[in-house]
């Protein structure tokens, strides 16, 4: 019998043709699953050390030792990018990219949604002082900080936007361009996954916890991440580096990722792990450009 075919009989993830091999799937599975220690004191003292000196993520990593994966939100505005033309040149140049699965299928959604709800317009309207009336036209009665509500608000609006301008659309063509010789763009086993994701929900564990609708969207974002990292990890990899302008709480903290996630990297592959959002990565390929004309 097959070691897939036992495996499917005890409700594993099976290994999938160009998305890892079966013990890839499985340690990624298993470091989601807490299968795998993990060491959260540590990473939640540094997480809160940071958040005291007001410290985020840092810019000074080697981009030969680097892993760089983009969620959704980055990806598809690259192209609104100042320096756009010199973020795509430097992709072409990369080995260590990865591009999630589910990032794929939602940079396709985010091009077909046409249509805008005319809550969102109402939202757009709304001033900071209207805080009572928005958490009560979304319902999220759990919502503690102003601020960050008012942000998410901010980026639900501009995913609704439809973004089918020949402008943007080129930019984007440029940009999945420049990542199509060099990322990879694996997926995990949806079924078995998405079990464990109902789970960790439940119990808030990030990323995703947050998010309104329950799709588990940003959680298969961060498996496919995960397994994608696992699969480029090798001994001259230093760092971890996701790309993501979402700034929810089961993300980040006033730029401080959640300890969490930086364990479970830790767990995965014995990495450093930070999150950035895309004028971070932006500032980090001109300090690279500059850098490079002056040798």
């Amino acid at each position: 019998m097959s070691e897939d075919r036992i495996n499917a009989e005890a409700g594993l993830p099976q290994s999938s043709a160009n998305n890892g091999s079966f013990d890839q799937i499985s340690r990624v599975f298993e470091v989601l699953d807490r299968k795998v220690k993990l060491n959260p004191l540590v990473k939640i003292k540094e997480a809160l050390v940071s958040l005291k000196d007001e410290s985020g993520s840092e810019i000074n990593v080697r981009n030969e030792s680097t892993v760089f994966g983009f969620d959704t939100n980055a990806l598809v505005n690259i192209g609104n990018q100042a320096k756009s033309d010199d973020i795509i040149d430097f992709l072409k140049r990369q080995k260590n990219v990865v591009i999630p699965g589910q990032v794929i299928q939602e940079t396709w959604n985010v091009i077909n949604k046409r249509t805008q709800n005319q809550n969102l317009n109402n939202i757009k309207k709304m001033q900071k002082e209207d805080v009572e009336s928005i958490r009560n036209l979304l319902g999220d009665d759990k919502s503690r900080h102003a601020s960050e509500l008012l942000q998410e608000l901010r980026n639900l609006y501009e995913e609704y936007q439809p973004q089918t301008d020949t402008k943007y659309l080129n930019s984007l063509i440029s940009t999945i361009s420049s990542l199509e010789a060099t990322a990879i763009c694996p997926f995990v086993p949806r079924d078995s996954f998405l079990q464990l994701a109902e789970a960790r929900n439940k119990t808030n564990t990030p990323p995703g916890f947050r998010d309104t609708d329950k799709n588990h969207g940003d959680y298969f974002v961060w498996a496919d991440f995960l397994l994608g990292v696992y699969i480029l990890d090798n001994p001259s990899i230093e760092n971890i580096v996701l790309v993501t302008n979402d700034t929810k709480n089961d993300w980040s903290t006033k730029g401080v990722t959640h300890p969490i996630l930086g364990a479970e990297v830790e767990a995965l592959c014995k990495k450093r792990f930070q999150l950035w959002d895309l004028k971070h990565f932006s500032d980090y390929v001109k300090l690279n450009i500059d850098s490079n004309h002056l040798q």
